[in-house]
């Protein structure tokens, strides 16, 4: 677990500086990065879908089975469109397990500084502040989903924010 835990803190300036841009943007436009998410996954399952039938013409596939996966990749990506309002509607479920994860990550960091005796209180109530932010953003008790989103976007800065710091505050790197 320390070995797992330093390795994680190594990257903490690079996902500081990514997760403060995403929540810059997610602040700026959220309507957009919103609907994007959901038009960027039809995207991709339809280039692997293409992709994979591409790949079954050029190596002359023989048996019907082979297109089958290209086939559903592109129905995929269909039904993701289709079925946008549904998936747009399960994103806050989605950000909210990723920012409950956030917060349990760094209580178990705080924990395992705790142990080495260089803790401080002020990371502790943070990532318990992180995980009641996520549980909120869980459960999505709020009426807009937009709203939501930005406060989403607020603790992707927040979380940022607290790499950077914690990046600049580490003596072993």
């Amino acid at each position: 677990m320390d070995t797992f835990m330093k390795k994680m803190a190594q990257y903490d300036l690079l996902r500081g500086i990514i997760l403060g841009i995403m929540g810059i943007v997610i602040l700026w436009k959220p309507g957009l990065i919103f609907n994007g998410i959901v038009y960027l996954i039809a995207a991709y399952l339809a280039f692997m879908g293409l992709l994979n039938l591409y790949t079954v013409i050029r190596e002359k596939g023989d048996y019907a089975g082979a297109y089958a996966p290209g086939i559903f990749l592109l129905l995929g990506a269909l039904a993701v469109i289709v079925l946008a309002k549904p998936i747009v509607s399960f994103i806050p479920f989605l950000l909210g397990l990723f920012v409950l994860i956030g917060g349990i990550r760094q209580l178990l960091q705080e924990i395992q500084l705790h142990r080495e005796g260089t803790a401080r209180l002020g990371w502790l109530i943070f990532s318990v502040l992180l995980m009641a932010a996520g549980g909120l953003l869980f459960f999505n008790p709020f009426a807009s989903v937009l709203l939501m989103f930005r406060i989403f976007g607020g603790i992707l800065i927040t979380t940022a924010i607290a790499a950077v710091i914690s990046y600049f505050q580490r003596t072993d790197r």
